[in-house]
């Protein structure tokens, strides 16, 4: 009898245990509530950081962009104030050295600033003329390598043959006065190639006025190192491009650009020591939209 009480209290106790360890057992931790809403949280917490930093950081490249522009802006104009205070004191050249001088000082600032803040942008944020109007500015004030820098940055975000044949003219032009007169003539010719390897939609006569634009400033490369025969043969092919587009005040202004360039070129005493020409230098030509067809 005690033998079958014992087991009958022994088989009670395991029932009994089995049933508060089923009520107190762990949970899968998806099932915690505590854990859920700790997780839940985390996750809150996570997103509001992710959120503030990218807000935080597209104000800040709109900061940066902003004062890009600015700066840009201000260097596209000082060539003009410079032209103007020549020609303004042209019978004083005290006062036309001592202006000029003020404001290349402002051109090398503002270079320099405009290059720090453009690396400081995403390259995707960024604009191929933004690049190349820093590296013109650094280029005038002798600031080669960082020039170089910029012109190579505009061709990776280009997306217009006009961008990418600024850039080249421009490193053509630093090669050249380098002394390096055969990587300037090749980037000079992937000028004209760039069109039909990079923009190969392109019509017949957008390229034809580009290709023209690119001898006129490959002339004007040669002609600053010396080199007027090449510099006329340029200008002569200049001629063909432009030959096959119809007559416009465009063209005629380029024409007039271009018989200017070889006038001056042929002058007896310009033979014997040429001079490089301001006119179609290696610089982006905006100002001479493309000619429309009649």
């Amino acid at each position: 009898m005690d033998e079958e009480l014992k087991q009958q209290v022994a088989n009670l106790r395991g029932q009994v245990d089995l049933l508060i360890g089923e009520k107190y057992a762990k949970k899968p931790w998806y099932k915690e509530v505590p854990t859920l809403i700790a997780v839940a949280a985390f996750l809150f917490s996570l997103v509001t950081t992710v959120l503030s930093y990218t807000r935080s950081n597209e104000q800040d490249v709109q900061s940066l962009k902003a004062e890009l522009r600015s700066t840009v802006q201000r260097l596209t104009t000082i060539p003009r104030d410079q032209a103007e205070v020549v020609i303004k004191f042209k019978n004083d050249a005290i006062a036309a050295t001592t202006l000029t001088g003020f404001l290349q000082q402002e051109m090398s600032a503002l270079a320099q600033l405009g290059n720090d803040l453009i690396k400081r942008i995403p390259p995707n944020r960024t604009s191929a003329v933004d690049h190349i109007a820093i590296a013109n500015a650094l280029s005038a004030v002798s600031f080669v390598g960082a020039a170089v820098e910029r012109y190579n940055s505009a061709q990776s975000v280009s997306v217009s043959p006009w961008d990418d044949c600024a850039a080249l003219w421009g490193i053509a032009n630093i090669e050249m006065a380098a002394g390096k007169a055969g990587d300037a003539r090749v980037h000079l010719q992937q000028a004209l190639d760039i069109v039909g390897k990079k923009y190969p939609g392109t019509d017949a006569l957008s390229k034809s006025y580009m290709n023209a634009q690119t001898e006129l400033n490959w002339a004007a490369i040669e002609a600053a190192a010396g080199n007027v025969d090449l510099a006329i043969q340029h200008l002569n092919n200049s001629d063909k491009s432009l030959a096959g587009l119809s007559p416009n005040a465009q063209i005629d202004a380029f024409k007039v650009q271009v018989a200017q360039m070889r006038a001056t070129l042929t002058q007896p005493q310009v033979q014997t020591q040429p001079q490089p020409s301001s006119i179609g230098s290696p610089a982006p030509v905006k100002n001479l939209p493309l000619p429309k067809s009649k």
